[in-house]
């Protein structure tokens, strides 16, 4: 490779690194222009497309670096991410050969980790989960302490450390119970950001102490707390038929429950507020197909500023004022509580309405933004058996989802109608 190439692909490595999307495209194609038969060129190229959701472009991209040199170990991993919605099987097998000519690196590592994963296939990734710790996004989240790594056997107080989003360690947390059946006491380590969801933890773990990230704790034990699946979700028949593990206020779920009468009551979320948000999230106009069901009672549980886009989009849609959906979770789960189902995309409060066993439709996008654990297909989760997974089967395209749930809801209210 010449230097002025090397040189070239550090800049747009600085680029991508700071998201400057468009520069670093640009430098790629400069590259390419001055030769394009350097694979670099097309892999960088590809990989800028991906990050910016050119799903498309960027499978050309990562192919044609991969056809210039079969032995990229890191443009088969690339390329391998982009098919595994479509061939999850060829996906797998193209990272384990990915890994096994380059077994140090953490990105393929990750990758292969997380196509494992969302294929269901949990032992194996699982064992590489622990690897995570190395990739910045995460590893820079971890609190460090000094005590042993708890191996799921010994006794003694154990500090589940809080890792990665929100929404993963409310599903975590479903393991909990598998801790303390082991003999373990467990404890719940709260960093910045998950202070807000103490007082619905404390109400739905009675006794479990819950422990400030970074400080100084009395315990004999630590484990992040994702690593509670290489012990007790080794496999499919491990996750348990749960109707819930977290609870809620049930007498103030029935006096929301009382203002919102008569129902059908049915919560809507629209808006992942992650950074991959703009693939998950729905613009509210779009689910009016939904939101004009006759007979049901839709009230907002979405946990963003939302006066904008509800006045435009649903000016019918309930919203209650007086509860604070961003900071007050515990009343959140309330809300929660008092709704006969949930309609949501990929956020928390599908986090949270699984959590708690209510029946919640969940909108899962199709590449860009979809989380490992709810898997590549079926309409099934092994977290939430609560929960109905709807698909979007193109890239951006909602409209065929959104049809069918809204379908669905149909015969949802008027079961519920026939009932009562």
């Amino acid at each position: 490779m010449p230097d002025w190439f090397g040189w070239l692909t550090k800049a747009i490595a600085v680029c991508f690194d700071n998201r400057n999307w468009t520069e670093a495209y640009g430098l790629a194609n400069l590259a390419l222009n001055l030769d394009e038969t350097q694979p670099a060129g097309h892999l960088w190229a590809g990989i800028v497309l991906r990050a910016d959701g050119n799903f498309a472009e960027a499978e050309r991209a990562i192919a044609r670096a991969l056809a210039l040199d079969p032995t990229n170990s890191v443009a088969e991993a690339n390329l391998a991410a982009l098919i595994l919605d479509r061939d999850p099987n060829k996906a797998v097998e193209m990272l384990r050969s990915a890994l096994a000519k380059d077994p140090g690196s953490d990105f393929i590592a990750q990758h292969y980790m997380l196509a494992v994963l969302s294929a269901g296939d949990y032992e194996p990734g699982w064992n590489l989960y622990n690897r995570r710790s190395r990739f910045p996004a995460v590893g820079n989240q971890i609190c460090k302490y000094p005590t042993p790594v708890w191996d799921g056997i010994k006794k003694g107080k154990v500090l589940l450390v809080g890792e990665e989003g929100i929404g993963e360690r409310i599903m975590f947390a479903s393991m909990v119970k598998d801790v303390i059946k082991a003999g373990a006491t467990p404890m719940i380590e709260v960093t910045s950001g998950f202070e807000r969801f103490t007082p619905w933890f404390k109400r739905s773990f009675p006794g479990l102490k819950i422990c400030q990230g970074g400080e100084k704790h009395s315990i004999d034990y630590h484990i992040t707390i994702g690593d509670l699946g290489h012990m007790f979700r080794r496999r499919l028949a491990d996750f348990p038929k749960h109707k819930g593990y977290m609870t809620w206020d049930k007498k103030r779920a029935n006096h929301f429950r009382h203002r919102l009468s008569p129902g059908p009551v049915i919560g809507i979320c629209y808006k992942s507020c992650a950074n991959a948000g703009p693939y998950k999230s729905i613009p509210l106009e779009k689910l009016a197909p939904v939101l004009n069901v006759p007979g049901a009672t839709f009230v907002d549980i979405q946990y963003q500023g939302t006066e904008k886009e509800r006045n435009e989009g649903a000016p019918l849609m309930n919203h209650l004022p007086d509860l604070d959906l961003i900071r007050d979770m515990d009343g959140t789960a309330a809300l929660i509580g008092a709704c006969d189902l949930v309609i949501t995309v990929s956020s928390v409060a599908a986090h949270m309405a699984g959590a708690m066993g209510k029946p919640v439709w969940t909108f899962i996008p199709a590449r860009g933004g979809r989380m490992w654990f709810w898997g590549v297909e079926g309409k099934s989760s092994p977290w939430y058996p609560s929960m109905t997974l709807h698909r979007q089967t193109l890239d951006g395209d909602w409209a065929p989802a959104i049809e069918k749930v809204a379908e669905n809801l149909h015969r949802f209210v008027s079961s519920m109608r026939s009932v009562s």
